[in-house]
């Protein structure tokens, strides 16, 4: 009687953890009937996605449901099993823009073993991994089985290569046509590392891809725990952050996406850090300094005033005349601009001075894709100051009631792999009510956003987004066109933390006591997503 009893009171204990495995178990029965009856190594992606799934989520319920575990050290368990999970699940290649950086992290593996390129500025790659290109772009379903079938293989029983000799291609280095000038190293490094000992090693292409992506997820990871665990608000929100399918996605990708995500993160957490409390440590002043610096020139310097957010220390030390303050501020400030003015340095000398932007303020330049003229400053301004087009307000207008709706659902859930794979809107929905409980106000906050702090943080948020559409308008859009073109969901991410904050008020105030359903049951939906987004590649591709 009493082995009964404690099998039901054990049972009742774990009902929602029962309850979530099953649903995962079902969701995986619903994938193999429906799409995969005759596709063996797509049945068994599904089944490894599944079973990787059932185990993250009994580990939330016992270290975070059951105990309490801290939210960073949660966030590091549960961003690296998500993380692994994107990486195996999206093809190589299959996220934007990813062929252009891979090449450019082989391109900097090359150059430690002594390898350039070809005359025409070609990447060389090992035969076999020449030989094995993988699609950039998936038309069918059995596409998608070919390739789980050459990287489950490679994987099992051929994990060598014998044959390390080089081959000449014709893959193109990032930025590639469309790029400018010059292009930071630094976000490659960890890609390069790995890749260049998965070269020494002589692994097959497949592990040596998957070596690059786990490389920037590990990077992801630690700066993004940092960013959790420095910041004194909001930890679950920015948790959620970190889990969201667009970052998951992009912390895998060679793509600098992965350095951006968690930089901004970091920084936005270090300045709340220093902005509500006075216990400053030397060590986190020099790391919030060399985020900015590293930040500042990612991705066309879009993301410089994020950076910059330590100018807010200084402006609050200026006014309250405090010295000290001053001191500490001016000194993270200084050097955020010290190491950006260096990198700026390098990057001109390294920079080839054959290349050209395709992007001019003033001047008149073709934009790549289109074979055509793109907006110049020149064009604008004359439009606009005319007074029956106002020709600038009007093309922003028009792209963001054509678009805005579209921007906040790809930053939430959307816009996955080279299809764009878009999960239903429903989970789009939930993912936007559970980001709105997560970077909710606390009922026992100590922190509050609120007066000249949300103030700024409105202004930078508006800003930011002006500049990424701007750099768009003038870099990617043809000016026959009235509406900005190229903007993605994803390039809205860094300013996330920024939005949510500047929303927290008394009108939703979340009790401390419901954060471990709220983080529990994230963590289901955002496998039950993934197995979601793949049954996605299929429907897609039919």
């Amino acid at each position: 009687m009493n082995a009964k009893k404690s099998f039901g009171q054990l049972v009742r204990d774990h009902k929602w953890l029962i309850l979530m495995e099953l649903v995962i178990l079902f969701l995986c029965w619903i994938i193999d009937k429906t799409f995969y009856l005759n596709t063996y190594y797509m049945n068994k992606m599904v089944h490894f996605l599944t079973i990787m799934g059932m185990i993250l989520v009994a580990l939330v319920w016992f270290l975070w449901a059951k105990r309490d575990i801290a939210i960073h050290k949660l966030f590091a368990i549960v961003g690296l099993f998500i993380g692994i999970m994107y990486m195996v699940m999206i093809p190589a290649y299959d996220t934007p823009d990813e062929p252009l950086h891979f090449y450019k992290a082989y391109q900097e593996s090359n150059a430690l073993f002594g390898i350039h390129d070809s005359e025409d500025g070609y990447v060389p790659l090992r035969t076999d991994d020449a030989n094995r290109e993988p699609k950039n772009k998936y038309t069918n379903y059995l596409e998608y089985e070919h390739y789980y079938e050459e990287m489950i293989i490679q994987l099992k029983s051929n994990l060598i290569i014998d044959n390390a000799a080089m081959k000449d291609t014709d893959y193109e280095a990032f930025p590639g046509q469309n790029g400018g000038a010059e292009t930071q190293l630094y976000p490659y490094w960890p890609s390069v590392i790995a890749i260049s000992l998965a070269r020494v090693l002589k692994l097959n292409t497949a592990p040596l891809y998957l070596a690059g992506r786990l490389a920037n997820l590990l990077g992801f990871l630690i700066i993004f725990t940092l960013a959790i665990k420095k910041t004194p608000v909001a930890k679950v929100g920015f948790f959620g952050m970190g889990i969201l399918p667009i970052v998951s996605q992009q912390a895998i990708s060679f793509a600098q996406d992965w350095l951006i995500m968690s930089l901004s993160a970091l920084i936005v957490a270090l300045m709340l850090r220093f902005w509500y409390e006075e216990d400053w440590k030397i060590h986190e002043m020099v790391i919030l300094a060399v985020a900015g610096g590293l930040l500042c020139p990612l991705k066309h310097y879009t993301y410089f005033l994020i950076s910059f957010l330590p100018l807010m220390l200084v402006i609050r030390a200026l006014k309250q005349r405090d010295r000290a303050s001053l001191k500490r501020s001016a000194l993270i400030f200084g050097g955020v601009i010290l190491l950006f003015a260096v990198i700026v340095i390098i990057d001109k000398m390294l920079a080839d001075p054959s290349a050209e932007t395709t992007a001019s303020l003033f001047g008149k330049h073709i934009i790549g894709w289109a074979d055509t003229e793109g907006w110049d400053m020149n064009t604008l301004i004359t439009e606009t100051l005319n007074p029956k087009r106002f020709l600038l307000f009007h093309i922003f207008a028009e792209t963001f009631v054509r678009y805005a709706g579209t921007y906040w659902i790809q930053s939430m859930s959307a816009g996955l792999g080279s299809m764009n794979i878009s999960v239903p809107t429903f989970f789009s929905f939930v993912w936007i009510l559970l980001f709105a409980l997560m970077f909710a106000k606390r009922k026992d906050q100590k922190v509050e956003v609120k007066g000249r702090v949300r103030a700024f943080m409105i202004i930078i948020t508006l800003l930011l987004i002006a500049v990424i559409l701007a750099g768009l308008l003038f870099g990617w859009t043809p000016a026959v066109y009235e509406f900005i073109v190229g903007v993605q969901g994803r390039y809205f991410v860094p300013v996330l933390p920024l939005i949510m904050l500047a929303m927290q008020s008394d009108m939703l105030v979340i009790d401390e006591k419901y954060d471990k359903g709220i983080v529990m049951f994230s963590v289901f939906h955002a496998v039950v997503l993934i197995l979601g987004i793949f049954a996605g590649f299929v429907v897609a591709t039919n």
